[in-house]
């Protein structure tokens, strides 16, 4: 997070964001900011596009009421971020100005964490759109984001949708990967600008990724040739 963005969320009368589980709310809740969230529209198995739809509307029309709002997302708005196109295009249909204010975006992070040069090649998908019609090439490194996105109206937090995930990526991954074929899942830590890192097996993903695991987790596959 910038500071010109710490800045706008401190001065906001009120905030909107997609996800509460995002560990940004709670430090705003905790300095007496309003902080209103998106999350249980998903649990009423609306689909993704009609609640994407409506979470916009919502927008509009409490600016159209009650002035400007502050919707907050994680990183930068136009990474795995598709609400944020659609609330602009509402935005300008209904005659409002929207100042967009870019955070710094998880791949930033691991760009220089990882010494990974997109130069050279690299496969950015989404695990939702991946897991129902996606390949990897296996020469090329690629970076699996949101993983532990619910993909079933059932998921939930005790740990079943989570696991249900990590199976899926294991069997997806092995048939382009061998048995053994190192991983790394990713997840963002409290701390500033810093990810925790786990690495897996190909093949034991669930058994040893499951407790680590959480909605802006992403899985790092380097490509068979860095361990050749």
């Amino acid at each position: 997070m910038t500071l010109e963005v710490r800045d706008i969320l401190m001065q906001a009368d009120r905030i909107f964001v997609r996800d509460s589980l995002w560990e940004v709310c709670q430090k705003l809740a905790q300095r007496g900011k309003r902080v209103h969230s998106f999350q249980p529209l998903y649990q009423t198995g609306i689909p993704l596009g009609t609640l994407y739809d409506f979470m916009a509307n919502i927008l509009i029309e409490s600016c159209l009421r009650y002035g400007p709002v502050v919707y907050a997302l994680p990183g930068n708005p136009f990474v795995f971020e598709y609400s944020a196109s659609l609330l602009l295009n509402k935005a300008s249909q209904a005659g409002l100005s929207v100042k967009v204010v870019e955070g710094m975006s998880c791949l930033d992070t691991i760009f220089c964490t990882y010494q990974l040069d997109p130069g050279g090649g690299l496969q950015i998908l989404n695990f939702i759109d991946w897991h129902q019609h996606g390949r990897l090439d296996p020469e090329m490194p690629s970076l699996i984001f949101q993983v532990g996105a619910p993909i079933e109206r059932e998921f939930s937090q005790s740990g079943a949708g989570y696991l249900s995930n990590l199976e899926r990526l294991d069997h997806l991954l092995a048939k382009t990967f061998p048995q053994g074929h190192t991983v790394y899942l990713l997840t963002p830590s409290e701390e500033d600008n810093q990810q925790l890192t786990v690495s897996g097996l190909i093949g034991s993903l669930p058994k040893k990724l499951q407790h680590h695991l959480t909605l802006y987790s992403t899985l790092l596959v380097p490509p068979l040739r860095w361990f050749q």
